[in-house]
């Protein structure tokens, strides 16, 4: 819950940096390269189905053509936990830096009412 004193109060320098951050990590399309297997994976899968039912030619061309496709997608999900755990700690470590300023601030300004 936010105090009445947090809501009108300027974010710090390293509120800001964390928000940056953050919203950095969220610009790398994670969830994209998942969806983009998923959606070759359905593709292969309709196509198969559908030019089966029909007796279409090129099935066979068409399924080779996705499937090289597909793996690139299956692979590019490879990159995505080492990025993710990278920036995870990054952000961790701006956390630690924004509390350790929180408490200088806290020290500051118990000095000055004792």
């Amino acid at each position: 819950m936010i105090s009445p004193n947090q809501q009108h109060r300027e974010p710090s320098a390293e509120e800001k940096l964390l928000a940056a951050v953050i919203q950095l990590e969220q610009q790398v399309p994670g969830g994209l390269q998942i969806s983009v297997s998923l959606d070759l994976r359905r593709c292969i899968e309709a196509v198969e189905a559908l030019f089966a039912e029909h007796d279409l030619p090129f099935k066979e061309d068409i399924v080779a053509a996705l499937t090289p496709w597909l793996s690139h997608a299956e692979e590019g999900k490879t990159y995505l936990p080492p990025y993710q755990r990278l920036f995870a700690q990054v952000i961790q470590h701006v956390r630690e830096i924004a509390e350790k300023e929180r408490e200088a601030r806290w020290r500051k300004m118990r000095r000055r009412r004792l």
